[in-house]
């Protein structure tokens, strides 16, 4: 099956570069129905073996933020380094935890065959993250942001206090099977929000019963789940909330090597306090762009 998930997914991004709108939606539709049917018996577990009943919402486990590189600050790319600079100095009011290889282990309650996998090779660390948020959300609570997330202002405590991610994004290939409606690499919320119970369960049951990745999107299999049975409010939350946050998230990433102008600076940054970008892209060197005039201050 993995190879299967793995050709279609190759597959899927041709016809994206391709711009085939039409025979994309076709093949992803088919592609993400196909993943679900053969994820579809460990969700149910996951989802049968969650508490028949959960705390009440208190709002009062939002002071965290969670932050994940694994060999620490000082290994850092220089863009993270400034993603992680960013995160401090603007959400100066919360409990920063950055979780790394010398820490994790006071955190997170992984069973051990967790890290066995992982050192074998079998879990990478961006797929330990995956399982990392989820674990610390059920337990803590608070919110976890990508380390390339790079933040221009605070978020109000509140904002996370029962549930939080940001969606509203178009994705008129059908691309990722959460088409849009949520972040993985931006969530949190509330400890006993039923959804972080049946997310983490769900990647403890995964990697018990499975050695190797069926997708590399698994997270957002998971969520569309949970999306579809509303799991926490999930569903409510993703449909009515969620478009409201951050809705130029992937912009500042966009311009990067643009001329910058402060109008655009305005207009990007009016409704919008975080932005994902990645270390593994090109940045031009030019001192006028928006990425060295707003991230790197050249």
């Amino acid at each position: 099956m993995k190879k299967a998930s793995s050709n279609a997914l190759v597959i899927a991004k041709i016809l994206r570069k391709l711009r085939l709108k039409n025979a994309s939606e076709r093949f992803n539709a088919q592609r993400h129905e196909r993943i679900r049917e053969s994820l579809s018996g460990i969700f149910e577990k996951a989802y049968r073996n969650m508490p028949d009943n959960f705390p009440q919402l208190d709002g009062n486990s939002n002071r965290y933020v969670w932050v994940f590189w694994w060999q620490g600050e000082d290994q850092m790319p220089e863009l993270v380094k400034k993603c992680y600079q960013s995160l401090k100095r603007q959400l100066y009011d919360k409990k920063i935890v950055l979780i790394t290889k010398d820490n994790i282990k006071e955190y997170c309650s992984f069973p051990q065959y967790i890290f066995d996998k992982c050192e074998s090779g079998k879990i990478t660390l961006t797929h330990l993250s995956d399982i990392l948020r989820f674990d610390l959300l059920s337990h803590y609570g608070g919110l976890y942001t990508d380390a390339t997330v790079f933040w221009t202002r605070n978020i109000p405590s509140l904002t996370f206090s029962e549930l939080y991610t940001c969606g509203g994004y178009p994705d008129v290939y059908y691309f990722n099977v959460a088409k849009g409606r949520w972040t993985g690499f931006l969530i949190g919320g509330d400890k006993d929000n039923p959804l972080f119970t049946f997310m983490y369960g769900f990647f403890l049951k995964y990697w018990e019963q499975y050695d190797e990745l069926i997708d590399y999107f698994l997270i957002d299999y998971a969520l569309d789940f949970a999306y579809e049975k509303n799991i926490g409010g999930f569903k409510d939350y993703a449909d009515k909330e969620a478009v409201y946050n951050n809705p130029k998230l992937f912009e500042l990433m966009e311009v990067r090597n643009k001329k910058f102008t402060m109008e655009g600076e305005k207009a990007m940054m009016s409704k919008t306090c975080a932005f994902k970008l990645s270390y593994k892209k090109n940045f031009s060197s030019a001192k006028n762009t928006y990425a060295n005039q707003i991230i790197f201050k050249k």
